[in-house]
């Protein structure tokens, strides 16, 4: 595992063109090289993205917004390859170690089903809102 540099865009929008096909966005919104490059630079540039061959967890770090004093971590995206998949546990504690050398006080992780709930709660994580989407 590695922090991405602008390197390693390329790369990193392979791994996120898989992540496409795998959403709810796929057969709404066509993948847009320019904007996924865009939005790696600002990733990079305002935050990380901890990456290897086959998967990535991209984060923004930014001024919670109770108090500026106090910085946010919020996960953009969080991405493995089917066939590598299980180093969950380690990504996520790379990450947060990550955070911690950027003094980062909370992190926000995104989940989508119960399995990722309970594991987010086995790692001390807690419930703290839920998103709901509506196409205009």
């Amino acid at each position: 595992m590695k922090l991405a540099t602008d390197e390693d865009i390329p790369q990193l929008l392979d791994i996120l063109r898989s992540f496409h096909k795998e959403t709810i966005y796929f057969d709404l919104v066509e993948f847009d090289e320019e904007s996924l490059t865009e939005t790696c630079e600002s990733l990079i540039k305002n935050g990380f993205i901890l990456m290897d061959d086959y998967s990535a967890i991209g984060i923004i770090i930014f001024p919670l917004f109770f108090n500026k004093n106090y910085k946010m971590a919020q996960e953009v995206f969080w991405y493995a390859k089917p066939e590598h998949r299980g180093k969950g546990a380690e990504l996520l504690e790379k990450a947060e170690e990550l955070c911690k050398e950027y003094q980062v006080n909370c992190i926000a992780m995104l989940s989508l089903n119960d399995k990722l709930d309970q594991f987010y709660e086995r790692n001390d994580y807690q419930l703290n809102e839920k998103s709901f989407l509506k196409w205009l």
